[in-house]
């Protein structure tokens, strides 16, 4: 079984009608083929069932099927890279849903959406900043999976980003257009963050060195290391998020 998220959503499938369980709502999943592993079987069936591309993370429960037939590995993976395209053998539709979504799908299978929400107390919670500091580890992570939407969600509406030829990318949309840019490269990112100088409760600038590798257009290899200044504030629920990001601050 694929559990695959994004941010706050799981891909289910409908399964179609010449599958086993037509009409269930549930992950990707499929059989592991001789010699092969668990983590190779959920690149392999993802890739085949909705077109994904996706890098295994971990096992976090066995169980038995609905059938009692079969023991089912759920592996938790993230989206790198490809459309969405179903196979139309294998499921009918799909969708990123929430736990209050998957409520409303029917039919699924028994103990489904208890396992969700467990899941997502936990795993929401490490996609949380609950620090100024877990703003550059989440940003990383963003980065490495492909998520735009994600790391737009560690800036204020308002947020200033200083880019390397001096401009600054104003907002949510033209931060999004950077961020574009920097995806497309595939880039593999590493952050430290040396230091943090916190002014009261709701305010602090992060010292963060980062090293990115990457590829270009034309297919030739970019490596960029940095020494960023960022002041990042904390919000009204909590959270913190960028508020001025200079990945190029301290050079």
């Amino acid at each position: 079984m694929a559990v695959i998220l994004r941010g706050d959503r799981v891909l289910f499938i409908k399964r179609a009608e010449l599958s086993p369980q037509p009409g269930v709502w549930a992950p990707p999943s499929g059989e592991i083929e001789p010699g092969e592993s668990q983590a190779a079987t959920v690149v392999r069936e993802v890739r085949e069932e909705v077109g994904l591309e996706v890098k295994p993370l971990r096992c976090v429960r066995e169980s038995v099927s609905a059938s009692g037939t079969h023991t089912l590995y759920w592996w938790l993976a993230e989206p790198i890279s490809g459309t969405l395209t179903l196979d139309p053998r294998e499921a009918s539709d799909a969708r990123w849903v929430t736990a209050v979504e998957i409520a409303a799908l029917s039919p699924t299978f028994p103990g489904d959406l208890d396992f969700f929400c467990g899941l997502w107390a936990k795993e929401a919670d490490a996609m949380i900043a609950h620090s100024p500091a877990d703003c550059d580890r989440l940003f990383a992570e963003h980065v490495n999976a492909g998520d735009l939407d994600a790391l737009l969600a560690l800036y204020e509406p308002g947020c200033s980003l200083a880019q390397s030829d001096g401009g600054v990318a104003k907002g949510h949309a033209a931060i999004r257009e950077v961020m574009q840019r920097l995806i497309a490269m595939r880039p593999v990112m590493r952050t430290e963050v040396t230091k943090v100088v916190q002014t009261g409760d709701d305010l602090a600038i992060v010292y963060n060195d980062w090293r990115l590798t990457a590829t270009r257009q034309d297919g030739t290899p970019l490596e960029r290391a940095g020494k960023a200044l960022e002041v990042v504030r904390r919000q009204p629920d909590g959270t913190w998020r960028f508020a001025i990001d200079d990945p190029f601050g301290r050079a």
